[in-house]
């Protein structure tokens, strides 16, 4: 199996089973490419998390202010559909 494969899969299941992805990253010593992969991809997942919590904490309604934008916008490009 290859590094990248390794990686997306700690990626995704750090995500979804963070407990069951560091079970799996200590038994996994006879697939040396794939473990740095699935390894590095667990890391990843966890530096984009902590990421999100910092600029939330930084300013929570940022996202919330950008949500609404986005839903105003998206609005008023129905309703100028509906005006033709």
């Amino acid at each position: 199996m290859s590094y990248e494969k390794g990686f997306n899969h700690g990626y995704l299941i750090e995500k979804y089973q963070p407990k069951f992805a560091k079970a799996i990253g200590k038994e996994m010593g006879s697939l040396k490419e794939y473990s740095e992969g699935f390894n590095a991809g667990r890391a990843e997942y966890e530096k984009e998390k902590a990421k999100t919590k910092l600029s939330a904490k930084e300013n929570p309604l940022k996202s919330t202010l950008k949500d609404k934008q986005q839903l105003k916008t998206s609005y008023k490009s129905k309703d100028k559909g509906l005006e033709k």
